[in-house]
């Protein structure tokens, strides 16, 4: 059985740049969340389009679970899509990660540092890598992984949606399910950075369903931000199996 929620809040800033859909068919789910970066303005647009466009690719390949070449493709489209909306003064850009499952088996793929959790058996199983400067200090060992929280150029990525000369997605390979519950968590820089990860698991294991893991993570942050806080946005997938 396969369950999810999601919401978006644009935090204490004036506009919400985030967009996030969810949809569950049967024993196939598609999440997708992307942030628009604020920088280059346009971003509510930007995200907006990278999860129509993610979206109208999934469902050209609904019958099965997309395959690496295809979820390529939805990027390239989502890619395209963001780019050809750009105007002089507007080259809207944005990160994306989208979360596929069909049965007992996942896959998922992100561009820049929205991320994707995936929580099986009381434990933190994988996450995404960020495409980020403070990703790169981690990788020459100048801080550790929960530094990235902190660190000065938190907000600058390396790889978004919205180039001419397109994207190539960081993709994972098909992973299989497990009995029990798998739980997954698709969420902006703007949520993580206040819910560590040690509480999202907290909190998995005293939530009943998706919305109520999001409920518990939401008002750690709200306690956590300082109302100036930047546009927050999640999505919540369980698959029991």
């Amino acid at each position: 059985m396969i369950s999810a929620a999601y919401y978006s809040s644009r935090g204490g800033l004036e506009i919400n740049e985030d967009f996030v859909h969810a949809t569950v068919n049967g024993n196939k789910c598609c999440a997708v969340v992307a942030d628009g970066l604020g920088a280059y303005g346009g971003g509510e647009q930007a995200s907006r389009e990278a999860v129509r466009a993610i979206f109208s690719g999934y469902r050209g390949y609904n019958a099965s679970l997309p395959d690496p070449g295809q979820i390529g493709v939805m990027f390239q489209l989502a890619n395209a899509g963001v780019y050809a909306i750009q105007c002089p003064g507007c080259e809207m850009k944005t990160t994306a990660a989208a979360l596929f499952i069909e049965g007992d088996r996942a896959c998922w793929a992100h561009v820049g540092d929205t991320r994707i959790y995936h929580f099986y058996g009381g434990e933190l199983i994988s996450q995404t890598v960020d495409h980020s400067l403070p990703q790169l200090a981690v990788d020459i060992g100048k801080i550790d992984a929960n530094g990235i929280r902190f660190h000065k150029g938190r907000n600058q990525v390396l790889m978004a949606l919205g180039t001419k000369e397109g994207v190539q997605p960081e993709i994972s390979e098909t992973t299989p399910l497990h009995g029990g519950l798998n739980a997954f968590l698709i969420c902006t820089d703007g949520f993580w950075e206040y819910v560590y990860e040690t509480e999202m698991l907290v909190d998995l294991c005293k939530s009943e369903n998706p919305k109520q893991w999001l409920e518990f993570m939401r008002l750690r942050l709200q306690q956590r931000a300082n109302g100036s806080n930047d546009n927050n946005t999640a999505a919540a997938v369980f698959v029991q199996l």
